[in-house]
């Protein structure tokens, strides 16, 4: 359950959810995804397009978890390792990056090459 000020991030549209990811994101070190015991969770949207969903809180990971309800468990990614490992393997892979699905799973999608850029220039302003 989300309290009242999460719940109404929820209503956002993906453009503004996404904003709040990348100030989150930067202000708190860290982002989520989800976590199965085979692996993180990877969705194919359509053939050839392989979806890596991230979120900037726990709780909301935690609701999109629930919403799927395959097992799966919010787990954390240092900012750090972000950037020094995953943005490297989901680039070769060709990976594109929803960022902060809401509950109906909509999300902005962007490339990691473009989620990297935006997460260094919030950095620098």
């Amino acid at each position: 359950m989300l309290d009242k000020d999460l719940e109404a991030i929820l209503t956002w549209s993906n453009e503004e959810r996404y904003n709040f990811f990348v100030k989150t994101v930067n202000q708190q070190g860290k982002l989520w995804g989800l976590w199965v015991c085979s692996g993180w969770i990877i969705k194919e949207d359509l053939p050839g397009w392989d979806i890596f969903p991230v979120w900037p809180l726990e709780e909301f990971a935690n609701l999109c978890a629930s919403t799927v309800g395959g097992g799966e468990k919010p787990f954390v990614i240092d900012l750090n390792d972000w950037r020094t490992k995953c943005y490297a393997f989901l680039t070769r892979f060709n990976y594109t990056i929803a960022v902060f699905p809401g509950p109906t799973l909509e999300a902005k999608a962007v490339s990691p090459l473009q989620l990297k850029r935006d997460l260094e220039t919030r950095i620098r302003t």
